[in-house]
Parts: structure tokens; sequence; C-alpha cells
């Protein structure tokens, strides 16, 4: 059996069994959802004080670690960050560093 054929038979068999929706209903989720957005969307100050605090760490990571370097991820790495979302920071250290820190 075609898998394919199998996967739109079954999404012909959900969408039979779909109840009707309001667009009114679907508009003010819609409208809820977007509110909730706006009011957690970090404003432009916010972003430059978090790319401020980025840059810091990068700059106190360099003096002892020159070929280091810090890498934002998460949701503030692709801009899908809050009001109030943490910084996720990956130091990076080349593997020599690391050894010749330790002695070996």
């Amino acid at each position: 059996v075609d898998a394919g054929l199998a996967a739109q038979a079954r999404l012909s068999q959900l969408n039979s069994a779909a109840p009707e929706v309001d667009a009114s209903k679907v508009e003010l989720v819609s409208e809820v959802a977007m509110q909730f957005f706006i009011e957690r969307v970090p404003t432009d100050e916010q972003m430059r004080e978090r790319q401020a605090v980025c840059q810091k760490l990068h700059q106190a990571v360099a003096k002892e670690f020159p070929t280091a370097r810090l890498q934002l991820f998460g949701s503030s790495g692709n801009n899908f960050c809050g009001k109030n979302s943490d910084l996720d920071l990956c130091l990076i250290v080349p593997e020599e560093v690391v050894y010749t820190d330790q002695g070996g």
C-alpha cells in the first residue's frame, strides 16, 4: 500500500469528521493570540540591552580565550524571545585551548 495514498485517505476521514467551525470564533481566537503575542514581544530597547549583554560577555570571554566564541541559541537566537526570556549562550572553545589549559 502506497503510504501517500494511505495518508491522504486518513486525512480525508479526519476532515469529514471535523465539526464545522464558526468563523467568528476563529477570528476571536486569532485576536486573543495576537494580543498575547504583542504583549510579550520585547521592545527595541530591551533587544538592544540583550545585545549589549551578549557583547559584554563576548568581550570578557575574548580576554581569556581569544579563539573562543559565544553562540546565542534558543528563542533569543531565533528572535522568538519574549520580554522575560533568558539568554541561551553556548561557549565554544577550540579543543587545543581546553587541553593547553589543562596542561596536557
